[in-house]
């Protein structure tokens, strides 16, 4: 499609804001831009431009550019004056735009100052393909290649094999080691410092935060103790009661590391879960006192996102290579035996589902199956993409509408249970960590179950929101609890069957968690939970 450049100059006022809202509107439009995706360009261009009318500057000239630059279209708007980044907003404004509102509604705007010209420009992103196809692509692609790869010698394979896949391998897996620990670190003290203050803290911790921490444990607990007779389990022969409440103990006790460096030197997840918990809540209390140190965590922690994101866009590179070195070296059969993990696992998950919509309908006196076709949507919608993200606003929507939550109530504690209530997810880890114990004879013991159960539910908060941000996780579980590194490749070429899975039970529990959270605080509209919903109906 060819894009003609505009130029539009115009005086700054209120009516000039609508005028170039409207430019951008229709310059998107001709892009065939979804609707939702024209809105929040036209709305963050509007906050710039109403940001610039704050100023003292009265007879401000803006210049609107609309175009492709390197293929890429995009618009920015251009004035001149002083230096002036509207993105940073001084805290004690409260104001919603900036930095982190433009990165929830997914936009990456750029700021320049030069010659005495204030710029903003935005990119328009490309439609992103979905993951799942990539995956598929991945795995179509290295059958091909393994099959077509017997052919070869055996010299040949072996040669290729040593000299290419494994150095990759092996350099992926040292990745992925190295940014584990400071991703779940600043994960946990960026999500708990991100609560705001004290008293928020106490509000937050009382109901909302302490509700979401509890009935993720409870349904860990339950398939834990569930799906354990269902492995043959190498346990430790030598180990009496006595001996077993002492490394119970112990392991309690080790979660107080001697020194700051060592958690991460020794990728000792429990110490580095402790320093971020512990370092988040003194960030709170001591507030303005820390603001440089709350700054410089935020940086690191938008660093290392960043280069998470990087990495797992390299996953179906390396599930490709996986699953050649499989073929080749005829380990297919070891891929071929995770039946029983996704067994137990999607059993679980359904476990978890039925739990929750029962105890909904027995606590409100409402038919199960209405309230099933309440979650659906948002259910059908996070399994197809694999993106809380795209769930949000069908969940949004759902919570309000459908179960009758309060509005208030509804916008806060969504985007919290997103990072908190990924009980799915958690149970996936669990399973995980079941099946590779059975898997490599790994020693196991009461103590070893009570520490698999608190870590899954940690790792499950810290995950990213990305596809493939499980990677790291991985590299965590299995390190803490012996299990050979080797299993991540295994468990990346299912991570995106579990991502899946994980990704659609997780939006679809959260309202219903929800709901029985906030049933003594009497915020949730009886009449519209117990309404039938006659159709499902797609957003």
């Amino acid at each position: 499609m060819k894009i003609e450049k505009q130029v539009h100059e115009i005086q700054l006022s209120y009516a000039a804001v609508d005028e170039l809202s409207q430019k951008i509107r229709e310059f998107l439009t001709v892009l065939k831009l979804p609707s939702k995706e024209v809105t929040r360009y036209c709305l963050a261009a509007e906050e710039i431009l109403l940001s610039l009318i704050e100023d003292e500057t009265t007879d401000r000239i803006v210049r609107l550019t609309l175009g492709r630059k390197f293929f890429t279209p995009y618009f920015s708007i251009e004035t001149d004056g002083t230096s002036k980044n509207v993105f940073i907003k001084d805290k004690e404004e409260h104001s919603f735009f900036g930095d982190s509102f433009l990165q929830n509604l997914g936009l990456s705007p750029e700021y320049t100052y030069s010659d005495g010209k204030n710029e903003y420009s935005f990119k328009l992103k490309k439609k992103k393909i979905n993951p799942f196809i990539i995956i598929l692509i991945a795995f179509a692609s290295a059958i091909a290649v393994g099959c077509l790869g017997l052919l070869f010698p055996e010299n040949v394979k072996n040669g290729i094999t040593d000299s290419f896949i494994n150095p990759v391998y092996d350099a992926f897996l040292n990745v992925l080691s190295c940014i584990a620990g400071p991703m779940i670190f600043l994960s946990v003290a960026w999500g708990i410092y991100g609560i705001g203050d004290v008293a928020t803290l106490k509000r937050v911790g009382k109901s909302v935060f302490l509700g979401y921490f509890l009935m993720l444990y409870m349904f860990v607990i339950i398939i834990a103790a569930a799906a354990g007779p269902l492995f043959n389990w190498n346990f430790a022969s030598s180990i009496s009661s006595a001996n077993e409440f002492k490394a119970i103990f112990t392991m309690i006790l080790q979660i107080f590391p001697h020194d700051i460096i060592s958690p991460f030197a020794d990728g000792n997840t429990l110490q580095i879960i402790f320093l971020a918990i512990i370092i988040g809540i003194a960030l709170i209390f001591l507030g303005k006192k820390t603001d440089a140190i709350a700054i410089a965590i935020e940086q690191i922690n938008h660093i290392i996102q960043f280069l998470t994101e990087f990495i797992t866009k390299l996953v179906p590179f390396f599930i490709f290579i996986v699953l050649v070195k499989m073929i080749w070296t005829n380990t297919v059969d070891t891929f071929l035996g995770v039946w029983k993990l996704f067994a137990v696992f999607i059993c679980s998950a359904l476990v978890v589902a039925f739990l929750l919509v029962l105890i909904t309908g027995i606590r409100y006196r409402t038919n199960p199956f209405s309230l099933i076709r309440k979650g659906l949507p948002t259910f059908f919608t996070a399994i197809t993409t694999a993106s809380s993200a795209a769930a949000f606003s069908v969940n949004i929507k759902a919570s309000t509408e459908d179960f009758g939550i309060n509005k208030s109530v509804v916008a806060f504690s969504i985007p919290l249970g997103m990072i908190l209530f990924k009980v799915t997810t958690a149970i996936s880890y669990l399973c995980l960590a079941y099946y590779f114990a059975e898997f490599y004879g790994i020693e196991v013991s009461i103590s070893w179950f009570i520490l698999v159960a608190f870590t899954v539910g940690i790792l499950a908060m810290a995950t990213p929101p990305i596809p493939g941000g499980a990677a790291i996780a991985y590299t965590i579980l299995y390190t803490q609890f012996g299990i050979p590194i080797e299993a991540i490749a295994l468990t990346l070429a299912c991570d995106v069957f579990l991502d899946f899975i994980s990704t659609g039970f997780d939006q679809f529990a959260l309202p219903y968690a929800l709901v029985n959270m906030t049933s003594r605080l009497n915020l949730v509209d009886k009449n519209k939970l117990k309404e039938k919903k006659e159709r499902i109906t797609k957003n």
